[in-house]
Order: C-alpha cells, then sequence, then structure tokens
C-alpha cells in the first residue's frame, strides 16, 4: 500500500542505519487503496458480527455466550474502520490529487514488508479454514503451520517441524482430551475413535 518512501526525516545513509535509528519514513499512500483498506476492514467485521448472531447460544447460563467474542472482534473492527476513515477524511483536505502522506518506521534489516508474505499468510489461513473439515485438524494444522512459517522466511528445519507438531499436539491434548471439545479428525476419526480419543 504503501510506495517509494516520500522523504525521510534525519536521513542516514543507509539502510541498516535507517532500521537501527528507528527513525520514522514519510510515505506517499494512494487515497483509492488506503479507503479500500479501511472499508474492507469494515465490512469483515460487520460479517463477522452478522455470522455471530446465528450462533446457538446453548442452554447453560452465559453473560458471554457463544456469540460474545465475535461480537467484541466484529465490533471493535468496525469501530476501528469508522476512527480510521475520519482521520483519513480530515487528513486528505490537506493534501488534494490521488496521494496522501502518511509516516511509518522502517523495514527491519534483512527484513523487508512483503505484501506478498501477508497475503500468503492469509490465504494459507483461509485454506486451513477450508480444509479443517474434510481433512482435520490433527493433518491439516501441522502443514498449514509449516506453510506459514516457511512464508516467513524461516528456514530451520527444527523450527519448521517441531513448531507445528508440537503446538498442534497442546492444542489437541488440551482442547480435545481435557476440555472435551470435538475436533474435527477426517480421515483420522474411526480410528481416534476405535482407540477411545474422540466420541
Amino acid at each position: 500500500m504503501a510506495n517509494a518512501p516520500h522523504n525521510q526525516t534525519a536521513a542516514p545513509d543507509t539502510a541498516e542505519n535507517v532500521g537501527a535509528t528507528g527513525e520514522d519514513i514519510t510515505f506517499e499512500t494512494n487515497k483509492v487503496v488506503d479507503l479500500a483498506v479501511t472499508l474492507v476492514v469494515f465490512a469483515l467485521g460487520a460479517f463477522i458480527v452478522s455470522e455471530a448472531s446465528t450462533f446457538r447460544t446453548g442452554s447453560f447460563p452465559d453473560l458471554i455466550t457463544a456469540r460474545g467474542l465475535p461480537y467484541i472482534t466484529g465490533g471493535f473492527m468496525m469501530f476501528v474502520a469508522v476512527v480510521i476513515g475520519l482521520q483519513q477524511a480530515l487528513s486528505w483536505n490537506k493534501f488534494p490529487g490521488r496521494f496522501t502522506l502518511t509516516v511509518g518506521a522502517p523495514d527491519e534489516p534483512g527484513q523487508e514488508a512483503s505484501a506478498l508474505r501477508a497475503f500468503a499468510a492469509m490465504a494459507l489461513a483461509f485454506c486451513l479454514l477450508g480444509l479443517w473439515l474434510p481433512v482435520g485438524f490433527l493433518i491439516v494444522t501441522p502443514i498449514a503451520l509449516f506453510c506459514m512459517l516457511w512464508v516467513m522466511n524461516v528456514r530451520a528445519w527444527a523450527k519448521l517441524i517441531g513448531f507445528p507438531l508440537g503446538f498442534t499436539a497442546v492444542i489437541w491434548i488440551s482442547f480435545s482430551q481435557i476440555l472435551g471439545v470435538v475436533l474435527p479428525l477426517g480421515p483420522l476419526t474411526a480410528i481416534a475413535r476405535s482407540w477411545g480419543l474422540t466420541p
């Protein structure tokens, strides 16, 4: 969303110095793109609230219910989008034309910001959501985490293998075996039932 730096306060000589000093950088950003992102955030929050309204609340007394966290999350997203939208409207008047100025932090040395990396991680999250039921939690979760770590430029095999497997095992034991939450297992359902691990 941000284009090439427009100017930089106390401009250091090198990119490494920029990251080390923590100086802010002023960027030109496209107003249409900024507005589109704000509207998407608001729409996503509204969608979350709308979907949460269809959740079953259950028969046990619960002040928050299953709808509570989605309501809070979606409502917060809509509130933030409105606040940002107002800030954009007020600031854009100072800069006629398609572009406006915004201040941001410089990239960490050796770890440049990447829109492709961010959208790839989001795509993997949606794939995890879509494949959870047919493929199963124990299969799709470690694969998705492995891919996310790879997208984030993690190349140490101990981390690429150890974290996804360890995280999946901890979540499975905590929620399925201790708390009794039924997690989808896909093709592993029959085996898990024969071992008494799932109803």
